[in-house]
C-alpha cells in the first residue's frame, strides 16, 4: 500500500469521526431545548428585586404643619411609586376608612399626590381590665372592629385581650365615658408623694404719711399676698415623625413607647427590635410602678431620666426623656412623642420648677 493511500484512508476516517460527533451534539442540543420549554427554572427570590414593606416611610416625604389657627399638627406624606393605600394605613396607623375621609379618595393613589395621614385627631389608649375575645370586646363596647384590628395590628377578630394589654381605640374621651369604656375617676398618689401646695409669699410694706394741718404722723400697715405661678409654655426647638417597628408592650406612636424605647437600661432590648418591660400601665402609674420595682426615683433632673409629668390633656398623663439640664437657668431640654401627635417626636425646653412634675425615674 502506498503511502499516499494511507493518508487517504485516515482523512476519511477523521472525517467520519467529525460528522459523527456534529450529529450528536446537534441531536443533545434539540432534547435540551426542548426539556427547558417543558420545565419551569427555579430561580432564587433573592435575586429579584421586590418591594420590601418593612422598610417603612422615608422621613423625606413626611411633612409636619399645623393648622389654621397654629395649634393642631398636621402630617402630611407625598405618596411613592410602589405606595398603596394599605401600605400608608399600616404605616401611620390610621384606618383605610380614615385615610380616605381625610383625603376624599374613592379608590386609587396617585404617585407623588399630597395625603394628610394625621390631622391629631382625638383617640384614646385603653388599658384592657379583663379577659375577653376582641369579638366580644368592640360588640359590647359597640366599636368599630375593623378599625380595632387595624390600629393594633391584629389580624383575627377572635385573639384574645389579657388584663394591662394597652389598645388604641380611636374615640374621643368624652365619647369613651359615655359608653362606659372608662369610668371618671382621679388618681391618687402614694401618701409620701403627694405633691406640696403651691407657696404663698406675704409681703409687709411700711408707709408714713404726714398731716400737714395736724402736724401728726401716722404708721399705715399694708399687707399683699402674691401667689407664685408657673406660666411657663415650654419653648418648642423642633419635631419630626418617628416610628421604628420595635415592640415594648406599650401602645405604639404614644409618650409611653418612645420613653421605652429611650430607656434602654431599665426596658433592655432582648432583640433588634424587641424590649423587656420590668413594669407596666400608663404614664399616670409609671412613677409609683418604676418605684415598686426596684428603680431609683426622686426629685432632681438629672440627663436620660424619665419625667412623669401630671395631666397633660387627659387623665393618662405623660412622660418625657431629659437631654440636659441647665440649673443656673432653670431649664432642661427634654424630648417626648404625642405632645404634638402620635408619632412625633418633640424636642423643647421646660421648666425645672414646672408644679406639673410629679417626679424623675432614674436610669
Amino acid at each position: 500500500m502506498t503511502r499516499n493511500s494511507r493518508v487517504s484512508k485516515t482523512r476519511i476516517l477523521f472525517t467520519s469521526l467529525v460528522i459523527f460527533l456534529f450529529t450528536i451534539i446537534v441531536v443533545r442540543a434539540d432534547a435540551f431545548s426542548n426539556s427547558i420549554e417543558d420545565q419551569k427554572i427555579k430561580v432564587n427570590p433573592n435575586f429579584i428585586w421586590s418591594e420590601d414593606d418593612t422598610i417603612g416611610i422615608n422621613p423625606d416625604n413626611i411633612n409636619i404643619t399645623t393648622d389654621d389657627e397654629g395649634d393642631t399638627p398636621i402630617i402630611h406624606y407625598i405618596v411613592q411609586e410602589w405606595d398603596t393605600i394599605e401600605k400608608i394605613s399600616k404605616e401611620f396607623w390610621v384606618p383605610e376608612k380614615k385615610l380616605k375621609e381625610l383625603n376624599k379618595l374613592w379608590d386609587s393613589i396617585q404617585p407623588w399626590q399630597k395625603l394628610i395621614v394625621s390631622d391629631n385627631e382625638e383617640w384614646i389608649l385603653y388599658v384592657v381590665k379583663k379577659e375577653w375575645s376582641l369579638k366580644l370586646f368592640s360588640e359590647f363596647y359597640r366599636l368599630n372592629i375593623d378599625d380595632l384590628m387595624t390600629l393594633n395590628y391584629i389580624s383575627d377578630d377572635s385573639e384574645m385581650l389579657y388584663p394591662w394589654q394597652e389598645l388604641f381605640i380611636n374615640v374621643t374621651e368624652q365619647r369613651a365615658y359615655d359608653i362606659w369604656l372608662l369610668e371618671k375617676a382621679q388618681p391618687v398618689l402614694p401618701k409620701d408623694e403627694v405633691i406640696k401646695p403651691k407657696v404663698i409669699k406675704k409681703t409687709t410694706t411700711k408707709t408714713s404719711t404726714v398731716n400737714n394741718n395736724s402736724r401728726s404722723n401716722t404708721n399705715t400697715n399694708t399687707t399683699t399676698s402674691t401667689a407664685v405661678r408657673n406660666t411657663w409654655k415650654s419653648k418648642i426647638l423642633k419635631q419630626w415623625y418617628y416610628n421604628p417597628k420595635i415592640t415594648n408592650g406599650f401602645a405604639v406612636g404614644y409618650c409611653t413607647w418612645y420613653a421605652a424605647i429611650k430607656s434602654p437600661n431599665i426596658f433592655k432590648y432582648t432583640s433588634a427590635n424587641k424590649q423587656d418591660r420590668p413594669f407596666g400601665g400608663n404614664a399616670v402609674n409609671w412613677y409609683a410602678n418604676a418605684k415598686a420595682a426596684g428603680f431609683s426615683v426622686g426629685q432632681t433632673p438629672r440627663p436620660s431620666a424619665i419625667v412623669v409629668y401630671k395631666n397633660l390633656r387627659s387623665s393618662a398623663w405623660h412622660v418625657w426623656i431629659v437631654l440636659s439640664v441647665n440649673s443656673s437657668a432653670w431649664e432642661m431640654t427634654i424630648e417626648d412623642m404625642n405632645f404634638a401627635g402620635r408619632f412625633i417626636v418633640t424636642q423643647r425646653i421646660d421648666n425645672i420648677n414646672n408644679p406639673n412634675i410629679v417626679g424623675y425615674i432614674y436610669q
